[in-house]
């Protein structure tokens, strides 16, 4: 999804400089890549990939202030887009140790009530099983 996503905006990046008629200092002139390629795109996939990742090498920058405001968009999309992902993972982590955690405590319980009660061998694999 990210994929396709990076795919539109590209797109739309490459687009803008179509609609302003190839300013000097938009990023397809200052590439020299006048003509439309599929370099053309791929040029303006990894651009907008590293706007999401808010890493910006340096060899491609916003040169004109339309390119200015859709790189802060974009940006700003690509930070939440991550909180959001490293949320998710975080939360995913937490709750299998929390089921990690209760299926332990259950183990010791399980344990103290045989030592307990006396419980038999056959009985204690059969509802440690269940658990």
């Amino acid at each position: 999804s990210v994929f396709v996503l990076n795919h539109f905006v590209a797109c739309f990046w490459y687009f803008q400089a179509v609609i302003t008629d190839f300013p000097p200092d938009c990023w397809v002139v200052r590439k020299g890549k006048t003509e439309e390629t599929y370099s053309d795109l791929f040029d303006g996939f990894v651009l907008v990939l590293l706007d999401i990742a808010t890493v910006g090498y340096g060899d491609f920058n916003a040169g004109n202030m339309i390119e200015f405001v859709f790189s802060i968009c974009f940006m700003v999309i690509g930070v939440a887009y991550f909180s959001y992902t490293i949320g998710n993972i975080v939360q995913i982590i937490n709750r299998y140790d929390s089921h990690n955690q209760e299926y332990e405590e259950k183990q010791r319980t399980l344990v103290n009530r045989k030592v307990q009660y006396g419980m038999n061998q056959q009985v204690f694999e059969k509802v440690q099983r269940y658990i």
